[in-house]
């Protein structure tokens, strides 16, 4: 059935520590695997995504600068760590510390992109939330969707110059906790870290296919219910 468009509520949702959002897609960015946290926190049955693009969860807040680096990145071969709020079909937002990496064949070719999700840490979203809203205030204030995006880099790019970061080790101070021992961050819960000192978005994601398919909650009357908490990070609705 086909939904009909929404807004965001300012009602935010999140998902258990444990959990993983998972979800692969194909060189266009279509989905063709989604595991059940992701349905049940985008408030979606399966066949309302599969063959549908990525972005039918994209939350209007999101600068759209953030998915040019995304995209620059994985078309080079490489993977990306992002904060990103996503945005469900009851309009509903989730935080997420994605880590998105190229799918490729037994020849190294690249066929799709597949993405691990984690609940991240409270005071990661806070410090994040105030860059990209001023990422998309800049993109907003341009005549053009082209000249607000090359503005929103240059204004990214200059953020990071004064601080010295590349995007990736701002998104891992922020994991991390710049301040913090490795693997932690200020007054928060421990960040499993790999051997190298970077987040640990979980184990191999599973493949699509009959395989997995079966394990995937279809049906609504069968997901967990998510904790829902109002925003009182801002005085207006996100």
């Amino acid at each position: 059935m086909r939904r009909t468009a929404v807004s965001p509520t300012g009602i935010e949702r999140t998902f258990a520590d444990h959990e993983i959002i998972v979800t692969k897609t194909d060189m266009k960015g279509l989905l063709t695997y989604a595991n059940d946290v992701f349905l049940r926190l985008s408030v979606f049955d399966e066949d309302e995504v599969i063959g549908k693009p990525h972005n039918i969860i994209r939350h209007p807040e999101m600068p759209r600068v953030v998915f040019k680096l995304l995209w620059d990145t994985l078309r080079e071969g490489r993977e990306i760590f992002a904060y990103v709020v996503n945005m469900a079909s009851d309009g509903a937002e989730y935080w997420v510390l994605a880590h998105v990496t190229p799918s490729r064949d037994a020849s190294g070719r690249i066929v799709g992109y597949h993405s691990s999700r984690r609940r991240p840490d409270r005071a990661a979203v806070t410090a994040i939330k105030e860059l990209y809203a001023r990422l998309r205030a800049e993109e907003r204030r341009h005549r053009s969707p082209s000249e607000g995006l090359d503005a929103s880099y240059r204004m990214l790019q200059d953020e990071l110059a004064a601080r010295g970061r590349t995007y990736e080790q701002f998104v891992f101070d922020l994991t991390l906790g710049a301040s913090a021992q490795p693997g932690t961050a200020p007054n928060a819960r421990p960040i499993p870290v790999t051997r190298d000192n970077r987040p640990n978005t979980g184990p191999p994601l599973p493949a699509a296919g009959p395989a997995n398919a079966g394990r995937i909650t279809t049906n609504a009357r069968n997901r967990k219910p998510v904790k829902v908490v109002k925003n009182v990070t801002s005085g207006r609705k996100a």
